[in-house]
């Protein structure tokens, strides 16, 4: 993982830990449209406070040598952390936060850090200061322009126009819509994508169908937003033991093995079992949704902690990346004498051939 400093185009920075340029621009696609963003890998240093939002009082003994008793602390106001706030983060006055903050600044916004740093006085001039903010927003307008772009040319560009619709830059645009083509990378812009597209495909689109088969093998390994372990694999393997797995399913799956089950002239499931099947998840799915969108928005730990417990308690032994299985027929050790498929010795007929046992 690499350590990226990130303008934005008006007066923000953002410092992301990514495995490349193109999970960068991932990631930085799910706060907001990188659309005039820049970035460079950050080698300075990190000196940065974090506190929870709580007031604590502490009466210190006025003897030396005594220690501090329990009863000397006292939990002043956690309304904050109830309300859910989230652990806060500051810098400090050390020389290290100083020169972090200082790198920082003269990459984001050199003609501040300019008037800032170079000031001969302590006191700043605000007219300077203001001339260089301005200079210091043009990547602003300059993004502005290019959507401006964008927006005009997406009648006649499909990339452009899937630009416009999912809120995205042109790279990301360019991206994706190569990747969902099949179109082999040539010369890569910054965020891995490619302007050399076949002429016959550079005016396919992202469908809504194409969508469903976009990046499936590469969807497995992706971390999950803002978490440096956990996958959207091992959300969704939490998602399906506890939706799908822990469900109806699980009674459908109770019991021993039946013939008639491996046997495909029969159905596995009858129509009403497939309904309570379908409607018992999906309630669960919305569910889980409501949960995740909101513990995500307000608490994100708690979130990452839910898949943990259930990870830990129904799929902690699941695979994390395969997209299929393969079903072979099941081991026992009585066998079909006209066929040979493997049967269970409660079993009074072959499933394959239907040959009495």
């Amino acid at each position: 993982m690499a350590l990226y400093l990130v303008r934005w185009p008006d007066l923000s920075c953002t410092l992301v830990t990514a495995h490349d340029e193109d999970h960068l621009g991932y990631l930085l696609d799910q706060v907001g449209n990188p659309e005039g963003c820049r970035w460079t890998e950050y080698h300075g240093p990190v000196f940065i406070d974090f506190h929870l939002p709580v007031r604590v009082t502490i009466d210190w003994p006025e003897q030396a040598g005594r220690p501090l008793s329990p009863e000397a602390v006292r939990i002043e106001d956690l309304s904050a952390l109830a309300q859910g706030e989230a652990i806060q983060a500051d810098v400090d006055a050390s020389e290290t936060a100083y020169e972090m903050l200082k790198a920082i600044m003269e990459f984001a916004f050199p003609a501040t850090a300019n008037v800032y740093y170079n000031a001969l006085e302590e006191s700043l001039d605000e007219s300077q200061l203001r001339d260089a903010l301005m200079a210091d927003l043009t990547p602003l307008t300059e993004a502005s322009w290019r959507r401006a772009h964008t927006e005009r040319t997406a009648k006649d560009d499909p990339a452009a126009k899937l630009a416009v619709e999912i809120d995205t830059s042109m790279g990301l645009a360019k991206h994706w819509e190569a990747i969902a083509t099949g179109t082999h990378k040539g010369d890569d812009d910054k965020f891995g994508g490619n302007d050399g597209l076949a002429e016959d495909e550079a005016g396919r689109m992202l469908s809504l169908l194409e969508l469903l088969n976009f990046e499936t093998a590469k969807s497995q390994t992706i971390p999950l937003r803002r978490h440096p372990e956990l996958t959207l694999r091992d959300e969704a393997n939490a998602i399906t033991a506890h939706v799908f797995r822990n469900g109806f399913l699980e009674d459908l799956h109770s019991g021993l093995p039946s013939p008639l089950v491996t046997n495909p002239r029969f159905a596995r499931i009858s129509d009403p079992e497939m309904k309570k099947l379908m409607i018992e998840s999906s309630a669960k799915l919305a569910h889980w949704l409501y949960l995740r969108e909101l513990l995500l928005e307000k608490k994100p730990e708690a979130y990452y902690e839910l898949l943990r417990v259930i990870t830990l308690r129904a799929s902690r032994n699941w695979d994390r990346e395969a997209q299929s299985y393969d079903v072979s027929a099941p081991e026992y050790d009585q066998s079909c004498a006209s066929c040979n498929y493997p049967l269970h010795p409660e079993w009074r007929c072959c499933p394959v051939c239907e040959r009495p046992i």
